[in-house]
């Protein structure tokens, strides 16, 4: 599936993520991506989230209002806050992201990256170049 920026709503469901989730900024590097689950969250094994033309980790958000569980061997990209717990259980998988819980936070020889935050590439300065001096 290949979501574009936006706000979506589990509609009072439970949010599951099954197989490959692609969220496309369509060159927009502030494009925002939510996503809102009213109870769970549930990431099953082998699931991934890619982010494409633009998207990145720290402009997606995953809130939850109980539990979020990752069964490992994906690759899940975004910030998950959850109102009680998470749960990351062992495997192979990629978090790169922010893990953020009013309650616990379990981890099984799981692999959680910092994204990279923009960092502006400074802007060359004019330098003058010295004329050459005529000698006698």
């Amino acid at each position: 599936m290949v979501l574009d920026p936006g706000v979506y709503n589990s509609g009072g469901a439970d949010l599951g993520l099954t197989g490959v989730l692609t969220l496309n900024a369509h060159g927009n590097s502030c494009a925002v991506f939510i996503f809102q689950a009213s109870s769970t969250l549930t990431i099953n094994v082998g699931s991934s989230v890619v982010l494409e033309n633009g998207a990145k980790a720290d402009h997606v958000f995953w809130t939850v209002a109980s539990s979020a569980t990752l069964d490992g061997s994906g690759s899940f990209k975004g910030n998950i806050l959850v109102h009680t717990a998470i749960t990351l259980i062992t495997g192979e998988g990629v978090v790169e992201g922010r893990l953020l819980a009013g309650g616990s936070i379990t981890l099984d020889t799981n692999t959680v990256e910092a994204y990279q935050c923009y960092t502006p590439t400074p802007t060359p300065t004019a330098s003058a170049t010295p004329s050459p001096t005529a000698t006698p």
